[in-house]
This record gives structure tokens, C-alpha cells and sequence, in this order.
């Protein structure tokens, strides 16, 4: 079994690190809450990579990942660059592919993530793919993430957010399990189920998800880092960041 390192996903903070001033703000708030780590993500490329670097480095932030979603803003090899400036030593790709229809597609998309894994790897970084919800869906029987994992070459990585695997087939303890050694981030997002099929997103522990048999099979599969995500929010983004903390400093990790 693995100690886990338990961080923030910026995701959770985005509207509030969209200038320089606003990101080493937010930056050290969370350092305040007790975060020691933070998955980089939606800060805008305006900000120059330096600043970025600086600004985690006065907080006292580790910033061991970070994630980009496709189309990306930048050329890839800018998103390469900012990475490395600030010390990652993961780079998460989301929301590639969106639609895939049939093996071929999924082929072709392959290549393209490949691509990028190249770039990564030249500068020391590690590629990992970041499925959401819709990459869960079968494709001939087998899960579309699955199979896009199985093209990739053995050391790209699955960073797994269990909440886009609910309700999928698998349970995360499975999926922990089949990916054990090459799932060094996972994503912690909680959720209460809605009238009309929606989702309220809520602090770790204050929705329905029962974290601590997933943290437990984190352990066993050798997770490194959890992150603590929360998009949306019913009041202020760093009460429920604040909350998230709480509950994963309870977990005993």
C-alpha cells in the first residue's frame, strides 16, 4: 500500500485565478485552508508561465499535475511548456475524444494523443488520459476509455475521476484494481442525484458517494495523489474547499 498525497483541483477555484493578482490570492487562500498540493488547471495562458511558477511556489504549493481539455487554446507544445515551468510531473488530457462512434475513430484519435505523450515524455512528463463520463460508454462491448488505454504505449497513464465512472458498469474498486500501477491521480468529486437526472455537486463527505472503500482500494492500487474537485457550487467555492479538506484529512491518507 501507497501513502497518498491529497491536493486541490483548480478546477474548483477557476473563476478565481483569471489574473495574476487573482491567482496568487486564491493560490495562498487554499494554502491557508491546509492544501500543500494543487492540480494546475483554467489559468489563463496570458499569465506568464513564470508568474504561474512564482505565485504556487509563495504559496507553498506543490503542483505535481496539470490539465488541459481538448481543443486545446494553445499549440500542444505550449502546453508542454507550461507544464515543465511549473515543475509537473503530469500532464492530464480531458475531453478528448468528445464523440467516438466507431473503432476507426478511436484509432485515429490514438495517434493523436500520442502525439502528445511524445512531447510530454521528451520533457520528463508523464502522459495521462482523463476520461469523463461519456468515455465510460461501451464500444463493441468494451468501455471507450478502455480501449483508447490499450493503443496507448504501456507508460501513459489513466487519471480516474470516480465521478465520471458512476452508474457506468464498473465500480471504482474495480477499476482501481484493473489500473493498479498505472493510476497515479485520481479525482475525488461528490454529488447528491436531482429531480430530472442532474447532479448537485457538494464538498467531499456531504453527498451520497462513500469515499473511504475507494480510498482504501487507492491505497492497494498504488494511487499516488487524490484532488479534491468541486466545479459548481450552492455556496462559497472556498467554505466547500475548505469542507473537501476536512473530510480527506479524516480519511487518514
Amino acid at each position: 500500500m501507497s501513502n497518498i498525497r491529497f491536493g486541490i483541483h483548480l478546477s474548483s477555484v477557476t473563476p478565481f485565478v483569471q489574473t495574476e493578482e487573482e491567482l496568487s490570492h486564491t493560490l495562498k487562500k487554499l494554502a491557508d485552508i491546509g492544501y500543500t498540493s494543487a492540480q494546475l488547471y483554467g489559468v489563463p495562458y496570458s499569465i506568464p508561465d513564470e508568474a504561474v511558477a512564482s505565485a504556487l511556489k509563495e504559496a507553498g504549493l506543490a503542483c505535481p499535475a496539470m490539465q488541459e481539455d481538448y481543443p486545446f487554446s494553445q499549440p500542444a507544445e505550449r502546453i508542454v511548456e507550461r507544464a515543465a515551468a511549473c515543475g509537473c510531473q503530469y500532464l492530464v488530457i480531458a475531453l478528448f475524444p468528445l464523440q467516438v462512434g466507431d473503432i476507426y475513430h478511436l484509432e485515429h484519435v490514438a495517434r493523436k494523443l500520442e502525439e502528445i505523450y511524445r512531447l510530454a515524455k521528451a520533457k520528463g512528463i508523464i502522459f495521462s488520459f482523463h476520461p469523463l463520463r461519456w468515455d465510460f460508454r461501451p464500444l463493441d462491448g468494451t468501455p471507450i476509455y478502455e480501449r483508447l488505454l490499450a493503443q496507448l504505449p504501456e507508460d501513459a497513464q489513466l487519471t480516474y475521476c470516480v465521478y465520471g465512472s458512476l452508474g457506468a458498469g464498473s465500480t471504482p474498486e474495480e477499476i482501481l484494481r484493473a489500473y493498479a500501477g498505472r493510476v497515479d491521480l485520481v479525482h475525488f468529486k461528490d454529488r447528491r442525484k436531482m429531480s430530472g437526472n442532474r447532479d448537485m455537486l457538494l464538498p467531499l463527505g456531504e453527498g451520497e458517494v462513500d469515499w473511504a472503500p475507494i480510498a482504501a482500494a487507492c491505497k492497494k492500487a498504488g494511487v499516488k495523489y487524490i484532488f479534491a474537485e468541486q466545479e459548481r457550487w450552492s455556496r462559497d467555492a472556498f467554505d466547500c474547499a475548505a469542507a473537501s479538506f476536512r473530510y480527506l484529512e479524516g480519511l487518514g491518507l
